[in-house]
């Protein structure tokens, strides 16, 4: 008793020294100093901690459910999603002039359907505004995917397919989600999906686990105290013989050899984690090892000879080094990233795909302006495709 007592009014008195640096930094006009101020991540780890012991379970905009998922709002209201459905549908209208299908996705946001994870008042609108998207956008003749009753029907599947501390799915959702989607995938480029069914059976993959050694973007918010938990890294490879190549020409990265050596080239560090280690970018580690503009993967060896272009956010990351695996030829888009002069219609008629997929969570639907002119529409960023004049 007597020790907790002690231990109590310590946190104290370190946090009545810690608050006036940390308002001191907040209302720094330097962003910098702001962000990256002296003993950050203690000052983290001491207030997730201190909120911990206090029993509260919303901190830095971090709710903490009672079985230990991290969640954040999304408060964006669901608006415009026709006139967003309008761009998607006139995109896809534009690639069918040149024989070219187009798939959109709907990846799952880290929240059940009914929305019961989150208590009152806090509110994710992140199923409503991917409903009301999906209607319109089939209204409109658009190929919808929606993926996300088989991840987040309940609390429990949220639990079992994303990561207690990040924000993203993991790769048990990813590789769920690689075997469902590939044969429709196949198929809308005109394939036969037979053709890859042995590349997606369980049992020609393998299945390799790095215990409690990730931590997410919720946690970097609250630390480590105020979660209590550390993800595990999970990563699928194939057992098939596979020889590839992955580029990234703005970064001047290239990678060849088998999936591991090419797609994986950066999980190595995540067998260099010394016991009770912790990684901050294990998402990034695993697959592809960054967040890039332009990715490139080539392998001719793949079961189906059709060239791939994927447009989405960094739920693509994952999914399409297992995609790499089927198709001869991908390239991967992520338009916020883009230098000026780029565009997904620029580099649609120089890859000249034969299917594009689009996938994205349903944070990429915010809406930020207006749309003049769907045609050359530059909001929201992900849905920004250039001049389909």
């Amino acid at each position: 008793m007597t020790r907790t007592v002690f231990s109590i009014a310590f946190l104290a008195v370190l946090v009545g020294f810690a608050l006036p640096l940390v308002q001191k930094a907040r209302r720094s006009p330097d962003k910098k100093l702001s962000e990256n101020f002296p003993m950050k991540e203690f000052f983290v780890e001491l207030n997730g901690g201190v909120s911990r012991l206090a029993g509260r379970r919303f901190v830095n905009e971090v709710y903490r459910t009672p079985r230990g998922m991290l969640l954040m709002e999304m408060k964006n209201s669901p608006e415009k999603l026709e006139k967003l459905a309008d761009v998607v549908a006139y995109f896809a209208d534009w690639l069918a002039k040149r024989n070219i299908p187009y798939v959109y996705a709907q990846a799952p946001t880290k929240i059940d359907m009914e929305g019961r994870m989150l208590p009152p008042p806090l509110v994710n609108t992140g199923n409503e505004k991917a409903d009301i998207f999906l209607a319109a956008a089939k209204e409109r003749g658009v190929h919808t995917i929606d993926l996300r009753r088989m991840l987040t029907a309940t609390e429990d599947d949220v639990m079992r397919y994303f990561y207690f501390t990040d924000h993203h799915w993991n790769n048990d959702a990813v590789f769920r989600v690689f075997r469902r989607l590939a044969p429709e995938l196949v198929s809308a480029a005109g394939e036969d999906p037979a053709k890859a069914a042995t590349f997606l059976a369980p049992a020609s993959w393998r299945r390799k686990v790095w215990r409690k050694c990730f931590m997410g973007t919720r946690a970097w918010r609250t630390g480590r105290f105020f979660g209590g938990v550390l993800d595990d890294a999970v990563a699928y490879t194939p057992r098939f013989k596979t020889k590839m190549t992955m580029t990234v020409p703005s970064r001047r990265i290239r990678h060849s050899g088998n999936f591991r050596n090419t797609v994986m080239w950066r999980s190595r560090t995540m067998q260099t984690i010394p016991e009770n280690g912790v990684r901050k970018d294990g998402y990034l580690s695993l697959y592809i090892g960054g967040m890039y503009d332009v990715v490139r993967h080539e392998n001719r060896g793949a079961p189906v000879g059709k060239r791939l272009l994927i447009v989405g956010d960094s739920y693509v990351r994952p999914l399409q080094a297992m995609l790499s695996s089927i198709f001869t030829d991908i390239l991967v888009l992520d338009q916020r990233r883009f230098s000026e002069g780029m565009s997904v219609a620029g580099f649609v008629e120089e890859f000249k795909p034969d299917l594009v997929l689009q996938l994205n969570n349903p944070s990429a639907l915010g809406i930020s302006r207006d749309f003049a002119d769907i045609r050359t529409s530059s909001s929201p960023p992900l849905f920004n495709y250039g001049d389909l004049k």
